[in-house]
């Protein structure tokens, strides 16, 4: 009878107990409480079948097992169940289900085979484990075994703390880690997988969608090595130096752009964000790349540099320090050659080369000399005209002494008078006059020049005197015309501009400083410095000094002169006015004295005297003025050249001593500009001063090239490289720690980026640090790459051979440009991952594409065709091949394969594998049975057993191996020639064979009653030898006797011998050496016995037709190559190629006995009747499964439906009822809710049409 039970509130425990329907509960308060009891009690009618079992608190009931020293509040209901005994404050717990175990203090187990190991955990379903502390397993075989983890679903497994694992086969192992989805994993640490599939293994790692894989720590994967995501509407990402957004595709094109924008040089960006190479000029050259750019534009600034450099050292500069232009060079002052004579004017401000000053040295040097010659002559006078005066004074004192003499010279000097130099007193000064005339004084001796003389000069000093003036004038003029020259064409300061011009014709020249002395010759074109023209300058003021001198000497003379002739006149009025004014010579100085009244006179009325190189004519006043005139000239125009050359020093370019180069100081400005300077050609010889545009292209160029530089470079701070390697923007490596060996591309056309890559190959690329490319257009990707190994030309079919998978390829229908080597041979290799499936007929092909193609060749499942396995699929590669089973791969043409791990080879067109493991190595041949094997395929011209003629086979049918037989039963008994006999048939011939040995022994016998009357004719014969012949006997023969030597033996023929017991030996030779025969040669001399009649009775002897037509029915066997018999293979027809069929084959007994048809058909109709059977009771399982599937649905849906009490101290009891598929529930349920409202009970069971009983019980606190 049932075990009825019940559910009631233990007031003592504060929990629900289970106990005997017929037990009485004390009274409650409310009368919501009576309902939800009654609800209960109704509830309990429905969801305990005949078998449940229960016990709670104390109480051990039947069937139930509880553990370690009893308590109270523990509840176990279900046969088998186990909770632990812990009183309800130490940890009761609650198991219900069929070996539910609840061992866990406070642990709850729900359902058969449920166990809750671990504090306060749950385990829900069939075979739920809850092991961890606070852990909860819900549904059939979950796993919450780490703490504070979840497991929800069928398969569900939460092994790491705090761990969540939420699908069917969903697995979180990892701490902290979740796993949501279809055979979902989370291994790693804080991990998360969402998606069927998805798996999570690096530490703080998350995998997104179907089949996504999260490989490394803190990574996030959408996809995995052979299926990629897009990530589409992501938000544009903030881009800064510590930024961890995302960024857009937009935005990288964006950042590609803003590359190209940048690179210059016609750079692109194509569709896919790549930028296209620019092209750069710089220079003559083109380059499409930036390193190639940069190190042009290096050279060129390289050779700019020492262009600037070489005319900074060479040029004329501008001096700020003393604001003129500067001749130094390598810190020396230095000369200004091949300067064009400068122009000499008043207002010329052109510089003087070294010839023009040289002239005008030497003319101020001859000035200088022919001045010094004057003052020496006057000096002379002077010191002559004082001895005259001297000698006059004499004079007078002998004129006194001497009165007498001159009255005696009275008619002397009448005569004198009329010819004498006379005093002329109008004038005051001695007259040359005569007749009223002007006359030359002629024949006077060269005056002394000196500054006090008072000597009378002759026309060869004066000549002298002009000529030097004459050429002073010219020279002062040729200067002058320099200075004028020197004014346009130098450098000089222009007032407009306040800067120093250096431009020709209307802008003014600059001051030139710190000019090294020039040389100074009659073709010297150098330039000339301050320091020698301020020498040139002193000597001019010398001689304006001098001119003056002579000026004030010559003034001084003409006084003396004047003197002279006072004294002369006072001696030619002493001397009755004639000898006191006459103009005598003076015995002392050896020279006409003009002395009148003891002072110096003039001499007047001098007529001109002649001015030449030879002259000694006495000079007037005129000629003299006119001297002076020319010298003032001079002195003014010297005066002027010294301000012009004063002037020219101030405006000059001038060198600096201190700066080591030309200044262009002026003034009190220290620095200035060169204005109008042409643009200086720019070579490499070039010494040319450059104007401002020309450094202002180049300033330019340097600016965009040093952008350019930037852009390309990127940052170049140490910082920046330390961490993120050297290179250009968008390049970097790192070499920290390397060596810093550069890559190397020595083939012709080759690239080598990377540390230490090489590439070697012609037109060859090595790319990454240690990559080589040594094979013509070979490619070499990665670090430590090798690629050098070339292209093989050919071709090679698919196929699948006991050793594998041979894979084919074909490289002749295009050209072979190179290989592409992702590792070292041997050593190393790698994965391509993140690869877009291919859709041209070179494209690679992702594993996606090859597991599509593989179930491509896939056959569906149908009705009365099924297959149940979970290894790997078959694979029909042969053209309109079957393959069927797991691992059956069938690569033949037409070929059949079936079972598990059948395989029928390339090479065997038209096979068929049937069976575990069958092998069909040959065409048109058959392997059937488990391990079965082909070994010998069709043949051709092979010697059958027992045939005449060469045999040919059109394939073979195994039915084993060579370690292996089978039997064939129940064949049925062969008709044609070709059929296969069974063990009836061949017991047929077996008894045909015996009943010809007993015809055989027969024929022995006749043979025997043959050899009695042979004997008897012997005797005859013997008679007839002794006789040596008969009737009708005869020989003919010169032989040996015949010799009969064995007992009842007969030997017949010369030299014939029966040796043997009742043998007989028969013809010549002949020899018969066993018992009972009958020989007609010997070993080695054999005779036929023709004619033979066909033996009728057992004894008779069988002619050959007897024999051919005896063997054209029988069985034979094999034979092998040397004739012998082959008794391991039987065959079967008469070797034309039919087949024979075998009839009468008794049901086979031992393992390699042939079976008959009748036990093959037997054979398979059981097999058909054991698989229907099968299939039967299997469709009855899983019909019966599917309806307690929908039963259980049905259940869910009906408890689902229950309501619950919400309001606090509520109780309610509610029902539920759900269908699914044919099937329907009903479900009972009660929920009650703390007088506070934050503990919520409830408890539900179901019943459904499956007669399938559940229950669930619950609890929650809510605040």
């Amino acid at each position: 009878m049932n075990r009825i039970f019940k559910v009631l509130w233990n007031a003592a425990t504060g929990t629900f107990i289970v106990t005997s329907e017929t037990a009485k509960s004390r009274g409650k308060k409310s009368s919501r409480r009576k309902l939800a009891i009654s609800a209960l009690i109704g509830l309990s009618s429905v969801i305990v079948s005949a078998d449940a079992l229960a016990n709670a608190g104390n109480d051990t009931g039947s069937g139930v097992t509880v553990s370690g020293p009893t308590g109270s509040g523990w509840i176990a209901i279900g046969t088998n169940a186990t909770a632990n005994t812990y009183t309800n404050a130490d940890g009761a717990s609650a198991a219900m289900g069929y070996n539910a175990s609840a061992m866990g203090k406070w642990s709850t187990a729900i359902g058969s085979y449920s166990q809750s190991t671990g504090d306060s955990s749950l385990a829900l379903g069939v075979k739920s484990v809850s092991a961890g502390d606070r852990a909860i397993a819900m549904g059939a075989s979950s796993s919450a075994e780490g703490s504070y983890s979840m497991a929800m679903g069928v398969y569900a497994n939460s092994s790491g703390a705090k761990s969540v694992a939420l699908g069917n086969k969903a697995t979180a192992s990892g701490t902290t880690s979740v796993a949501l989805g279809y055979q979902a994993t989370a291994s790693g640490d804080d991990s998360a997988a969402f998606g069927n599939s998805a798996k999570a293994i690096g530490t703080n790692s998350v995998a997104i969608g179907t089949g996504s894989t999260a490989l490394e720590d803190n990574s996030v994967a959408v996809g995995n090595s052979t299926t990629q995501r897009q990530i589409t509407y992501v938000a544009k990402g903030d881009i800064n130096s510590t930024s961890t957004d995302a960024v857009t595709g937009a935005q990288i094109y964006s950042l590609s752009q803003s590359v190209a924008d940048r690179l210059g040089g016609g750079a692109s960006v194509n569709s896919d964000g790549t930028v296209n190479a620019p092209l750069y000029e710089v220079g003559t050259g083109i380059y499409n790349n930036v390193g190639s750019a940069l190190s042009a534009l290096n050279t060129s600034i390289t050779n700019t540099e020492a262009s600037v450099a070489g005319l900074a050292d060479d040029a004329l500069l501008w001096d700020d320090s003393t604001s003129a232009f500067s001749a130094n060079h390598n810190g020396s002052a230095s000369k200004i050659t091949n300067l064009t004579a400068g122009t000499l004017a008043a207002d010329s401000t052109d510089a003087v080369n070294g010839s023009q000053l040289f002239d005008t040295n030497e003319k101020v040097d001859q000035n200088t000399a022919d001045i010094t010659a004057n003052t020496d002559s006057i000096n002379q006078n002077t010191t002559d005209i004082a001895a005259n005066t001297t000698s006059i004074n004499q004079n007078t004192a002998d004129i006194a002494a001497n009165t007498t003499n001159i009255n005696n010279l009275s008619d002397s000097v009448t005569t004198l008078t009329d010819d004498a130099l006379l005093w002329d007193a109008t004038s005051g000064a001695f007259s040359a006059s005569r007749n009223g005339n002007a006359s030359k004084i002629i024949n006077v001796a060269a005056g002394n020049l000196s500054e006090d003389s008072t000597d009378a000069v002759n026309g060869s000093q004066l000549y002298e005197t002009n000529q030097k003036v004459d050429q002073n004038t010219s020279d002062i003029a040729d200067i002058n015309t320099t200075i004028t020259n020197l004014s346009t064409d130098a450098l000089s300061w222009d007032e407009a501009t306040n800067s120093f011009s250096a431009s020709h014709g209307s802008s003014t020249a600059n001051k030139i400083t710190n000019v090294a002395a020039g040389e100074l010759s009659e073709s010297s074109t150098d330039a000339v410095n301050g320091s020698q023209l301020f020498e040139t300058n002193e000597k001019v003021a010398q001689n304006t000094t001098d001119i003056a001198a002579n000026t004030t000497n010559i003034t001084q003379n003409s006084t003396a002169i004047e003197n002279l002739n006072t004294s002369v006149s006072d001696i030619n009025t002493s001397i009755t006015g004639l000898t006191d004014n006459a103009l005598l010579w003076d015995e002392d100085i050896g020279a006409f004295s003009a002395n009148h009244g003891g002072s110096i006179s003039k001499i007047t009325n001098v007529a001109a005297g002649e001015l030449s190189e030879d002259s000694s004519d006495a000079i007037n006043g005129a000629q003299l003025y006119e001297t002076n005139q020319k010298v003032d000239q001079n002195t003014t125009a010297i005066a002027d050249i010294n301000t012009s050359i004063t002037n020219l020093g101030t405006d000059a370019l001038s060198w600096d001593n201190e700066e080591g180069a030309f200044s262009a100081s002026h003034g009190a400005n220290g620095t200035n500009k060169i204005t109008n300077v042409a643009a200086g050609e720019i070579a490499s010889n070039s010494t040319d001063a450059v104007n401002g545009s020309q450094l202002y292209e180049t300033n330019l160029l340097i600016s965009q090239y040093n952008e350019s530089i930037s852009q390309i470079t990127g940052d170049t701070s140490e910082t920046y490289i330390a961490e993120n390697g050297s290179g250009v923007k968008y390049i970097r490596t790192n070499d920290g720690g390397l060596e810093g060996l550069d890559a190397y591309a020595t083939g012709n056309g080759a690239t080598a980026v990377g540390y230490n890559a090489v590439a070697s190959g012609a037109s060859s690329l090595a790319l990454g640090e240690n990559s080589i490319s040594s094979i013509e257009g070979s490619i070499a990707l990665g670090s430590g790459s090798t690629s050098n190994r070339a292209i093989t030309t050919g071709t090679r079919a698919t196929s699948v051979t006991s050793d594998g998978v041979v894979i084919g390829y074909d490289t002749t229908d295009r050209e072979l440009l190179g290989a592409l080597s992702l590792g070292t041979d041997g050593e190393s290799y790698r994965q391509i991952t993140n690869v877009a499936d291919g859709s041209e007929a070179q494209d690679v092909v992702t594993v996606r594409q090859l597991q599509n193609a593989i179930a491509a060749v896939s056959t569906t499942p149908t009705q009365y065709f099924h297959a149940n396995s979970d290894e790997e699929d078959s694979l029909a590669a042969g053209e309109n091949a079957i393959a069927v089973g797991a691992k059956t791969i069938v690569n033949g043409d037409l070929g059949v394969g079936i079972g598990y791990g059948a395989v029928v080879e390339q090479s065997a067109f038209n096979g068929i594998a049937i069976g575990s493991s069958a092998q069909v190595k040959h065409a048109n041949s058959i392997a059937l049975g488990s391990n079965s094997q082909t070994t010998v395929g069709a043949q051709s011209s092979y010697t059958a057993y027992n045939m005449d003629t060469p045999q040919t086979s059109v394939g073979e049918v195994s039915v084993g191996s060579g370690d292996g037989q089978r039997q064939i039963t129940n064949v049925a008994a062969g008709s044609a020639d070709t059929d296969a006999v069974n063990v009836g048939q061949l017991k047929v011939t077996d008894s045909r064979v015996a009943a010809n040995t007993e015809s055989i022994n027969n024929l022995n016998t006749q043979v025997g009653n043959l050899d009695t009357r042979v004997t008897n004719i012997e005797n005859s014969v013997g008679d007839i030898v002794t006789t040596g012949s008969t009737k009708y006997f005869k020989t003919s023969s010169t032989g040996a006797d015949a010799n009969a030597q064995g007992a009842d033996s007969v030997a017949i023929g010369s030299g014939s011998i029966a040796a043997a017991e009742n043998s007989v030996a028969l013809g010549t030779n002949s020899v018969a050496d066993e018992a009972n025969t009958v020989s007609v040669g010997s070993s080695t001399q054999q005779r036929r016995i023709t004619n033979v009649a066909a033996g009728v009775n057992n004894t008779d002897a069988v002619n050959v037709a007897q024999l051919k037509a005896s063997e054209a029915g029988s069985v034979r066997y094999e034979t092998n190559t040397d004739g012998s018999v082959n008794y391991s293979v039987l065959n079967l027809g008469d070797g034309s190629g039919g087949t024979t069929r075998i009839g009468n084959v008794s049901a086979a007994v031992n393992d390699t006995d042939a079976v008959n048809y009748a036990q093959l058909k037997r054979s398979v109709e059981e097999a058909n009747t054991y698989t229907d059977q099968k299939m039967g009771e299997m469709n009855s399982k899983i019909k019966g499964v599917e309806n307690k599937m929908s039963g259980g649905i049905a259940s869910a849906m009906a408890m689902a439906g229950l309501p619950q009490a919400y309001a606090p101290g509520a109780n309610m009891t509610s029902i539920a009822g759900g269908t699914f598929n044919g099937e329907s529930a009903v479900a009972i349920g009660i929920s009650m809710v703390s007088e506070s409202g934050g503990w919520v009970y409830k408890l539900q069971g179901t019943s459904n049409s499956q007669g399938d009983y559940s229950a669930a019980i619950g609890a929650g606190f809510q605040w």
